[in-house]
């Protein structure tokens, strides 16, 4: 099972090669909603669901750098892409660092998501950044 070191590396490591943004290490912050969220199942062998949340600013932030677009530039589709694909990318990583077989789903990306959804599961592995000041989580969801 990996821990949450692992997952802040994964993560990180990803970001920054993909997008040359360094996050900070950060807390959760309960003031701000991550309404911002995609997650990616991991299924077979080892099934989990990976999530990424982030605020609006900082889905800017990871859209602005992934497409290469000023920041008025940025639509809703082109946030929903960038997450999207950062979970996939981010999901396989933690993927291929499971042992054995394992597949990986499309991802699902909700650009208004209800705080009230999160999952309290004893098991989840979860990590805080922080991208322009704005928090992002990645979560590691067993089950």
């Amino acid at each position: 099972m990996l821990n949450t070191e692992d997952i802040q590396t994964i993560s990180n490591t990803v970001c920054r090669d993909m997008l040359g943004l360094e996050f900070e290490s950060g807390e959760a912050d309960g003031t701000r909603m991550l309404s911002m969220v995609a997650c990616i199942a991991i299924s077979g062998d080892y099934r989990a669901v990976v999530e990424v949340a982030m605020t609006p600013k900082a889905a800017n932030e990871v859209t602005t750098a992934m497409c290469g677009l000023e920041p008025g530039e940025v639509q809703e589709s082109d946030v929903a892409d960038s997450i999207g694909e950062i979970v996939n990318i981010i999901g396989g990583n933690i993927k291929g660092a499971i042992p054995g077989e394992t597949k990986l789903s499309l991802p699902c990306v909700s650009l208004n998501a209800d705080e009230s959804q999160e999952n309290s599961s004893p098991e989840k592995r979860q990590v805080f950044f922080r991208l322009a000041g704005e928090p992002f989580a990645v979560t590691l969801i067993p089950g």
